[in-house]
């Protein structure tokens, strides 16, 4: 297994012989405005360049979104990946959202998946604290992560844009990752 955190909660996997991109965010650094009603929203966003050109990015086997929100799923990305790449998404939602922007593999992930003989297993978030996800339900929306697990790799957990709760706990007890990646952004509304 290899992981380079490119962005945010943008990554690049090679895990069970594929190479898998996780929320593409690829828009130049500053192109964006800050995020309306957060702590910071006078930051222009992303706040940092990509560390390598989008086309070594985007030359991978599939990608996958844990939701759909700007910040892990661009109008850059829509654009620079090719329209029949493989891409999972949480639910139907998002999954008519991807297929809007003319793409045409688009596959809704299961709790439990297998892509080229790698499991890929859905876990639930829960995208900040029980009264800022009932006040902002329609703007927070529904998030998920990701296990990873092949006979040769470690197990590989990406929990996704969530705070600690209760399935965050529930997916490392039952799966028991070797690596857990976090999305350690400390958002704030």
């Amino acid at each position: 297994m290899e992981f380079t955190q490119i962005r945010n909660a943008t990554l690049k996997i090679n895990y069970g012989g594929k190479k898998i991109l996780i929320d593409p965010w690829l828009a130049e650094k500053g192109s964006l405005p800050g995020f309306g009603g957060t702590i910071n929203e006078h930051i222009r966003n992303p706040t940092s360049e990509l560390p390598m050109q989008i086309d070594e990015i985007i030359d991978v086997h599939a990608v996958i979104l844990t939701h759909d929100h700007p910040d892990h799923w661009d109008d850059v990305a829509k654009k620079a990946i090719p329209k029949d790449m493989l891409i999972f998404t949480q639910h139907e939602k998002d999954a008519k959202a991807v297929k809007s922007a003319g793409f045409n593999n688009v596959q809704i992930l299961n709790e439990v998946n297998d892509y080229e003989g790698i499991t890929l297993i859905k876990t639930l978030g829960q995208h900040g604290r029980p009264k800022v996800v009932e006040d902002m339900k329609e703007l927070l929306g529904e998030v998920s992560g990701i296990i990873f697990k092949h006979p040769n790799e470690k197990t590989f957990y990406i929990a996704g844009d969530t705070v600690w709760c209760e399935e965050v706990d529930k997916s490392l007890q039952k799966y028991h990752p070797d690596v857990v990646v976090l999305n350690s952004c400390d958002a704030q509304v």
